[in-house]
């Protein structure tokens, strides 16, 4: 059963059940009344009765009763007397009647009560009852007989009730049930609306959520319109979306880079495998006749055999960084020492690329950093092999090496004089894949991988990297590092 169904169902309950339990108390109110009336009073016809009536004539008949007691016999013949306690009962619609063998008091001041007094004056009319419900000729009334005796002889007090002022009348009656029908049945459809919007309306814009998400649309903006139950379920189930949209759009991404990544290496495969098959078909045909020729094309095969074994290590040390896999031995480094090491093994290579190297290193001996060396050497030199292949060709190639400290950060400065790069590929050059000037990327070679990895080094130390360039004049790359202090190292560890 559907949830809006089950809230008809449960509104029609809050209607249907009091109508029952209303139908039923006026059965059984039809049912016990007359017995209630046929002992107390010994009338059968009940159609105007009510029982509200009937307490309040029973209470006047406790006051009836008071009054006799506290007046002696004979001052109850006086119509004086009478008078005076007619004047009580007359404000509850009621009076007396005297009578010994006539009426000698009448305390309806109508006289429009012939009936009653031909009615009393029977003498077996109280023969075994002292109250009774007479229905009259043009009134409904309930008497009740007090008898005493006098020094003249036995005498009556009867108290008469006009009950048909009191008693609704059949349609006032429906009337006010035809009204508590309706406010049951407008109240029931008001709450019936209430629960429409407070569960029925959210259900479907889940339901409606959860289709558009099954049919692959991401974008379904679920918004909670409430603080309750519904509006958390809402706000979770839009976290949910948002992730799995954040999870489609990484895998998107993720695709494209693979499918850009296999791009590239058939590229940069393709290049020195055309090399090693040049130079191989030469030494078969003849063409390097001389031991001299001879030895330069193994030289050259041997170069770049040797450039693709360095791709295929790039690219898998990639697979290790793409999936959080990366091996890191943190140990306290000597900053001084450790890049004075480098500075040698660079000025080695790059003498040979006909680079000059520019060093600066102004750290104090005793400064430390925690990292991991090994891959702290692939940072250095995987942004100085992108600045001797981005040289310039209109000058000798140069690069300068700076550390510095500022308090506890540690400044280390990469930059060249090379050919530079546009501003608007500057931000980009940290993404994975990217190549600025993809022809010239072609002629240098470079899978647009390089200082994706550097920036995840970095970033891995707890440090971070930015670029700087000008067009023309070169580029120059800066990482902070945090230094290590023996004494603040050793208090938080007491701690």
């Amino acid at each position: 059963m559907r949830l809006s169904t089950k809230l008809v169902v449960v509104t029609l309950g809050l209607v249907i059940i009091p109508l029952v339990l209303l139908t039923a108390s006026l059965f059984l109110l039809r049912v016990y009344r007359p017995r209630s009336l046929r002992l107390g009073y010994g009338q059968e016809d009940t159609n105007i009765m009510n029982i509200n009536v009937i307490r309040r004539f029973d209470s006047l008949m406790s006051q009836l009763d008071q009054q006799m007691l506290d007046t002696p016999a004979e001052k109850l013949l006086d119509p004086a007397v009478l008078s005076l306690m007619n004047e009580s009962f007359r404000k509850d619609g009621a009076y007396l009647l005297g009578y010994t063998e006539t009426c000698y008091f009448n305390g309806d001041s109508s006289d429009s009560n012939e009936d009653v007094l031909y009615y009393i004056a029977d003498p077996d009319a109280f023969a075994d009852r002292d109250k009774l419900y007479f229905a009259g000729l043009s009134h409904p009334y309930l008497i009740g007989c007090r008898r005493f005796a006098a020094a003249s002889g036995p005498a009556s007090l009867y108290l008469v009730c006009d009950v048909s002022g009191s008693l609704p009348s059949v349609t006032r009656l429906i009337f006010l049930i035809g009204i508590s029908v309706l406010a049951l049945v407008g109240g029931s459809i008001v709450m019936l609306g209430w629960l429409r919007l407070k569960f029925a309306r959210p259900m479907k814009e889940l339901q409606e959520a959860a289709r558009s998400i099954a049919e692959g649309n991401l974008d379904y903006e679920l918004v909670p319109e409430s603080d309750d139950e519904f509006g958390e379920l809402m706000g979770t189930f839009e976290e949910m979306r948002r992730r799995l949209k954040s999870s489609a759009e990484e895998q998107l991404r993720y695709e494209q880079d693979s499918k850009l990544l296999l791009g590239n290496i058939s590229h940069d495969l393709k290049t020195p495998i055309t090399a090693i098959k040049g130079y191989v078909e030469g030494i078969r045909d003849g063409v390097a006749s001389s031991p001299e020729k001879q030895a330069k094309y193994l030289a050259t095969i041997y170069n770049k055999a040797d450039d693709m074994d360095k791709l295929v290590d790039q690219l898998a040390f990639y697979s290790l960084v793409d999936t959080n896999r990366m091996p890191y031995h943190f140990v306290k480094i000597p900053v001084r020492a450790y890049f004075d090491d480098c500075r040698d093994e660079l000025t080695t290579e790059l003498e040979a690329q006909e680079f000059d190297l520019i060093y600066d290193n102004s750290v104090p001996e005793e400064t430390k950093m925690i990292g991991d060396p090994e891959q702290l050497h692939r940072v250095i030199s995987n942004i100085v092999s992108n600045s001797v292949k981005y040289r310039s060709r209109n000058r000798r190639g140069q690069i300068g090496l700076r550390i510095r400290q500022e308090e506890e950060r540690l400044l280390i400065e990469l930059s060249d004089n090379g050919i530079g790069i546009e501003k608007k590929d500057l931000e980009h050059i940290f993404d994975r894949f990217y190549r600025s000037d993809t022809s010239r990327s072609a002629a240098t070679g470079g899978n647009g991988i390089g200082l994706s990895i550097v920036k995840k080094i970095v970033e891995d130390h707890g440090g971070r990297i930015w670029a700087e360039s000008r067009p023309g004049e070169g580029t120059k790359l800066t990482m902070e590092l945090r230094t290590y202090e023996e004494k603040n190292h050793e208090q938080n560890t007491d701690r």
